[in-house]
Parts: C-alpha cells; structure tokens; sequence
C-alpha cells in the first residue's frame, strides 16, 4: 500500500501538470480539472489493490500448513 500511495501521488501531481500544459497549448477557454478527476481512480485503485490482497492473505491463512510440507 505504501508503493501505491506514493506511485499515486506521483501520478496525480505528473497527470495535473501534463493536463494543464496541455490544455493551456489547445485551448483559450477550458475547464480545470477538480478532485473528481483524480480522487475517484485513486480510490478505485486502493480498493482493488485491498481486495486483492485480502483475497491473497485468506487464500493463506486458509490453507493446511501440513500440505505443503508434505511436498517438500
């Protein structure tokens, strides 16, 4: 979670400054962009990433111990 929080603020401060210039170099007249744009992917993304992991550490804690030490 921690490499994602910081990819993502990364990603967030990269994404505004590219789409500002951007937009700035197209258009006269344009609407900024507001915390809709990048709050909702981030959310998005951090409950996906906590969905899989949760899955992942269930799968874990879920197993036989003595399984896979059987084949090893």
């Amino acid at each position: 979670m921690i490499i994602l929080s910081i990819s993502s603020a990364i990603g967030c401060f990269g994404g505004f400054y590219l789409s500002d210039m951007l937009m700035e170099s197209i258009w006269d007249v344009y609407t900024d962009t507001n915390f809709v744009s990048y709050g909702v992917p981030i959310i998005i993304t951090f409950v996906i990433a906590a969905i899989t992991i949760g899955g992942k550490v269930y799968q874990g804690a879920s197993r036989n111990p003595a399984d896979s030490l059987r084949y090893e």
